[in-house]
């Protein structure tokens, strides 16, 4: 891992002098909580600095409404 995650580092951000911006998340932070994780993709690939009031917003809170009448609506069998 430690040789996957030098080589995507220096792909890009070293080589490509910051024009290949990269976002990384926890698989572990997603399983605890998903709300925050979740939030900071959207607003990564939205490229805001926050998605407050926005749409993506809207369907994460309803997800998330979704995922605490049924923990298990996000499990794929």
């Amino acid at each position: 891992m430690k040789v996957y995650f030098d080589t995507v580092l220096k792909h890009c951000v070293d080589e490509m002098e910051n024009n290949n911006p990269i976002y990384f998340t926890r698989y572990e932070d997603m399983v605890k909580d998903m709300t925050g994780p979740t939030k900071g993709i959207m607003t990564y690939l939205l490229d805001l600095d926050d998605i407050a009031g926005t749409n993506a917003e809207r369907r994460v809170d309803q997800f998330m409404a979704k995922k605490k009448e049924n923990p298990n609506v996000d499990r794929p069998y």
